[in-house]
């Protein structure tokens, strides 16, 4: 923040520069969620990236299994009744 009161917000990497004890309470929560808190989060998540897009897979996977099956119960189809798919 500077003499004019203006800010620039990255999206990438943000820095406290001053402590604002004139702000108001909400005042000082935005600033704080901007410049503190909101960095640490997205560092939090680049760091863990690939481990929720592998978990992200397997949900994806496990929820279309079941989808499945609830299809096969209620159309009253086993398994042996399946045969492999078209794709093309």
């Amino acid at each position: 923040m500077d003499d004019r009161c203006r800010t620039v917000i990255s999206v990438n990497e943000s820095v406290p520069y001053m402590t604002p004890n004139a702000l108001e309470k909400g005042e000082r929560l935005v600033l704080y969620m901007y410049t503190s808190l909101l960095p640490c989060l997205q560092k939090m998540f680049q760091a863990k990236k690939a481990g929720f897009k592998n978990k992200k897979k397997k949900f994806a996977k496990k929820i279309g299994l079941q989808v499945v099956k609830e299809i096969m119960d209620i159309n009253n189809i086993h398994k042996d009744e399946i045969e492999p798919l078209d794709i093309n």
